[in-house]
């Protein structure tokens, strides 16, 4: 693969969640992280694999981290599942137009396929409206996992946008599907056929 294609979803009000896919299964929590070290955000972003969209976060320095860390406007959500940290997630709430930005969500590797995915995403956005913002937007690449376009699609959020651009020297797709979400370049509208850029039927719940 010699592209990268990023994909930006938008929500502009809170979602509907009836028909909503299952909950996970077993002991698992939410819990928004206070004076997180270091170290950990670290292994959050190498676990979760979110350096492949945005790489440059772990590329700053351990004060440059922290200040990120200080930030009373940038949240980070750690989902435990029987007291081990599966995935996270991060808001930023730094934009001047109060819209809120997830910047990243993803699962430990362990925990994909176990519907963790959707519940996170779930989470964070219930999270995020209730600070009233003017929209919601996230965003996704052909380096996530295959079913990211699916999980943000099915947590309410519409396509506006998608860029390719050449694949950056120090980025490498891993896995033999994580391809797949590759396909239709150009600007994509509410109501574009999307099915040649997401795997799988739209109407299957992610897991």
């Amino acid at each position: 693969m010699t592209e990268l294609v990023v994909t930006y979803f938008e929500m502009t009000s809170p979602p509907d969640r009836h028909g909503r896919g299952k909950l996970p299964s077993g002991q698992y929590a939410l819990l928004r992280a206070w004076n997180m070290p270091v170290h950990f955000y670290r292994y959050l972003h190498a676990g979760a694999q979110a350096i492949q969209l945005r790489p440059e976060r772990l590329a700053l320095d351990d004060d440059a981290i922290r200040n990120i860390l200080a930030d009373e406007k940038i949240e980070i959500f750690v989902l435990y599942v029987a007291g081990v940290p599966a995935g996270f997630a991060e808001l930023d709430r730094r934009a001047e137009d109060d819209s809120i930005e997830i910047a990243y969500h993803g699962l430990m590797p362990e925990y994909v396929g176990r519907s963790f995915r959707g519940f996170l995403l779930d989470q964070v956005v219930d999270i995020a409206w209730s600070y009233h913002p003017t929209r919601l937007w996230a965003r996704c690449s052909n380096l996530d996992h295959p079913k990211a376009m699916q999980t943000y699609q099915r947590g309410g959020f519409g396509v506006f946008r998608q860029e390719r651009s050449p694949m950056p020297a120090n980025l490498a797709l891993t896995g033999s599907d994580r391809g797949r979400n590759a396909g239709a370049g150009g600007l994509l509208t509410e109501g574009t056929d999307l099915s040649n850029i997401v795997p799988g039927p739209l109407g299957e719940a992610p897991t």
